[in-house]
């Protein structure tokens, strides 16, 4: 039974979510986060009167940095492109096991570190624990790892 005020959608309207064009949803929240920082100087507004006739004292308070704890746990994948070849058909079926392919980049060179497909910084690989890890020796700043995540998150597929 349908509840009053909530729309269900069918198979169509579901499809059509597909070609909604969510760069209009990121250059909102680009104008927003403009806003918030030309907003962030803290003002006054005093002497102003409020419905019941009073005098209102309000202030805006300045904002340092918009909370995102609430996407901390957010899954993400990290890959480090080790490298890359071009290669036909007839050398991939060639390939046995003991096979070694060369790839494009040395050994020691500082590979990209990649979140969600987007390139954030480069590293070298290190073993930790019976583990291969990655040492990063240069990383975006925080606000654009943030910016270029979230353009490839609203980005139209």
């Amino acid at each position: 039974m349908e509840k009053k005020g909530e729309e269900i959608l069918n198979k169509e309207e579901i499809a059509k979510l597909d070609d909604l064009d969510w760069g209009d949803l990121d250059n909102e929240i680009k104008l927003n986060k403009e806003l918030v920082r030309d907003n962030s100087a803290p003002t006054s507004v005093v002497g102003g009167s409020s419905s019941s006739g009073t005098k209102a004292n309000t202030s805006i308070k300045p904002v340092d940095k918009i909370d995102l704890s609430f996407l901390h746990d957010v899954p993400l994948t990290l890959y480090v492109d080790v490298g890359t070849r071009k290669i036909i058909l007839s050398e991939v079926l060639s390939y046995d096991v003991g096979s070694v392919v060369e790839l494009d980049s040395s050994i020691g060179q500082p590979l990209n570190i990649y979140v969600n497909n987007v390139l954030i910084g480069m590293g070298t690989i290190v073993e930790r624990s019976q583990k291969y890890g990655v040492e990063i020796v240069e990383l975006l700043d925080e606000e654009s790892r943030l910016e270029a995540l979230s353009a490839k998150a609203f980005a139209k597929v």
